[in-house]
């Protein structure tokens, strides 16, 4: 199963690489996609903490229950795909000075 989520990653990660390359138009809409799946991952994550808190609930069942959000995977997995295209350009870009 690990080697499935990494591969998926890589290849997710080269998407936006070569979409991001594109330019113009595509470059935006993979940063906004970025911004939205941080905002939506960080929405979720946050009202499942403050359910947690009012509740008092601090059962492992209620605390794993955010991975049963599919949005909340969704937007996950892209920002963790995201975020290593962005290291890779980081690393491509420091070499070239």
């Amino acid at each position: 199963m690990v080697w499935i989520v990494l591969a998926a990653n890589m290849i997710g990660a080269a998407f936006i690489y070569l979409l991001r390359r594109l330019g113009g138009i595509w470059r935006k809409i993979a940063d906004g996609a970025a911004s939205l799946a941080l905002l939506a991952a960080a929405s979720i994550a946050g009202s499942k903490v403050i359910e947690i808190i009012v509740n008092d609930e601090v059962l492992m069942t209620t605390v794993h229950e955010i991975f049963l959000n599919e949005i909340f995977l969704i937007s996950s997995a892209y920002l963790g795909a995201y975020f290593i295209e962005r290291l890779f350009q980081l690393t491509i870009e420091g070499e070239r000075e």
